[in-house]
């Protein structure tokens, strides 16, 4: 549905969402089999891993909304 969308509203092109797709699903498989293989049994045994995990992607999510904030500061509204 939302493929569609994005493509119907003219957000994205049909070979844009096609790599996007593509993109997605090798990062995720590459995600999977890295979180499995190295992180999982520690993550899973050890509380300082888990908060280090935690603390890890909550500043990563920190950084990138402040780095859009900075680059989308002083864009001009006027499009």
């Amino acid at each position: 549905m939302q493929t569609w969308l994005r493509v119907s509203q003219k957000v994205h092109t049909t070979n844009q969402v096609v790599v996007g797709a593509i993109v997605g699903s090798v990062y995720s498989t590459l995600f999977y089999i890295t979180w499995n293989s190295l992180v999982l049994e520690a993550f899973a045994s050890s509380f300082s891993v888990q908060v280090a995990v935690f603390t890890a992607a909550a500043a990563a999510s920190a950084l990138g909304f402040a780095v859009y904030v900075l680059l989308n500061w002083f864009k001009d509204d006027d499009r």
